[in-house]
């Protein structure tokens, strides 16, 4: 059965291949060619057959080219609608092809944020390449990681969604989509130092104050080594430390990149509802507000 099932995708990426050696001539045929062996490698065999060749090569090569030259840190976002008169191809769905950094989490990240907005999910191609690019993001050479385990990595996704006719919703999504992988980045690349603060708070509970029953000390620092074990993703932190002369927060993770957003506004004339509750609320410092009440 594995070996039809092999036989197939073949024979379907052999008929990709030769379409495209049709339209490109012998333009870097060989890194289209390592290109596309990737690209379907792992794709279901009905989604691959249920799709003729020609949509799958325009698929293919619209990807390809958002991704000829891309500034590393900085995803590629698009959401369109292909159709044959306007792109040489098409999909009863609509498309999101991104390009990013190789990280944890993209694929659950992307997911969730279309299903935030509505939008169900019919396919996802999820190849990762080992890339070189030159000092201006353009694409210089590109094979399946595996090869090049030493060079950087990048996320190339093609997902099918329900089409969308409004480009505001399209534009919405592309918004929400380089949001949620901010948060992503955010995360993955603070994640030492965020462990770090972890090991800090475990720390400070070998000394607590002495008012603090024993009890609850120790349970307190059993479920901090806890999550340190591997057991919790951590996605930020912050830390606020009051006074009234000087008051100072850190931040890490995702924390770290709503800190300026967060306490950018002015504060509020009147106490807030939700403070109303808390009889030790303060004033914000400075006339700066956190909105993690």
């Amino acid at each position: 059965m594995a070996s039809t099932i092999e036989a197939q995708r073949a024979e379907r990426v052999a008929a990709i291949l030769a379409l495209a050696a049709a339209r490109r001539g012998t333009q870097q045929p060989e890194a289209l060619e390592t290109f596309t062996r990737a690209y379907f490698g792992q794709v279901d065999i009905d989604d691959l057959l249920g799709r003729n060749p020609d949509d799958l090569l325009g698929a293919l090569l619209s990807h390809w080219q958002l991704g000829a030259q891309r500034t590393p840190g900085a995803p590629k976002v698009r959401v369109f609608s292909p159709s044959p008169g306007e792109d040489g191809w098409g999909s009863r769905h609509s498309v999101v092809q991104i390009v990013n950094d190789d990280m944890p989490f993209p694929v659950d990240s992307v997911s969730m944020e279309i299903g935030r907005q509505g939008l169900g999910l019919h396919l996802m191609i999820h190849p990762v390449y080992a890339v070189e690019r030159d000092a201006q993001g353009k694409l210089l050479a590109i094979r399946p990681r595996s090869e090049a385990p030493r060079q950087p990595c990048e996320s190339w996704m093609y997902i099918e969604i329900d089409r969308l006719v409004d480009a505001g919703r399209r534009a919405a999504l592309v918004e929400g989509i380089e949001r949620v992988l901010a948060d992503v980045r955010a995360a993955v690349n603070d994640w030492q130092p965020m462990l770090a603060r972890l090991q800090e708070a475990i720390a400070s509970l070998g000394a607590p104050p002495a008012a603090l029953p024993a009890d609850h000390v120790a349970e307190s620092r059993a479920f901090l080594e806890w999550l340190a074990e591997d057991h919790f993703t951590l996605l930020g932190y912050r830390r606020h430390d009051w006074s009234r002369t000087r008051p100072a927060s850190r931040a890490c993770g995702w924390w770290q990149a709503a800190a300026s957003a967060c306490c950018a506004r002015p504060a509020p004339k009147r106490r807030p509802p939700a403070s109303r509750r808390c009889p030790r609320w303060r004033a914000p410092m400075r006339g700066r507000r956190c909105r993690c009440w």
